[in-house]
């Protein structure tokens, strides 16, 4: 639907997406998904969701979603002004993180992020799972807030229980720097 055509225009619409061989439709988008320890890992993703476009933003709300096994829902908007800047909500019911190659290589940790993306956007993004599994330590009620500006990351108050009892609280705080963008 196209609305307030006198002032300023909004286009609406019901969106719904659905991918299998995500790693092709990924690739033939210009895109590439992190290596994983599973090559079966990335099989498919579902969306659906209502997009709202105005001026210099995009709008993806009520959004509820599949990627593999796991089951995702929240929010996401996309601003072009005055700096690029993406904000999302988003909350998954389980997350497993064993698919995660095991190896420490500095370009298999740059791999897993889309950091020429990150370099010139602004993130404010909150993830939360209602579990979530590092290779063999489940966590549970995870939440994790993240933002970037201006290159200077910032994951902070991480919080989560542990499976067999106890609690989890970090941060982690970094910079992109240099051609092509590295995290420090």
């Amino acid at each position: 639907m196209l609305s307030d055509l006198n002032s300023t225009p909004l286009l609406s619409a019901d969106l719904e997406i659905s991918a299998t061989h995500l790693r092709r439709a990924a690739a033939s988008l210009g895109f590439a998904l992190p290596a994983t320890e599973d090559p079966a890992t990335f099989a498919s993703a579902k969306l659906r969701s209502r997009i709202r476009m105005r001026n210099n933003e995009i709008s993806l709300e009520d959004i509820k979603g599949s990627l593999d096994a796991s089951s995702f829902s929240g929010t996401a908007q996309w601003r072009t002004l005055p700096r690029r800047e993406l904000r999302a909500d988003l909350k998954f019911d389980h997350v497993d993180l064993a698919y995660l190659p095991r190896e420490e290589k500095k370009e298999t940790r740059s791999s897993l992020l889309p950091l020429d993306f990150l370099k010139n956007h602004d993130l404010n993004i909150m993830l939360r799972a209602t579990r979530l599994d590092l290779f063999s330590t489940p966590l549970r009620n995870v939440s994790i807030p993240l933002s970037l500006s201006g290159g200077f990351l910032n994951i902070g108050d991480i919080t989560a229980s542990l499976g067999g009892g106890g609690s989890l609280r970090g941060a982690f705080h970094g910079r992109l720097e240099g051609s092509p963008p590295e995290l420090n």
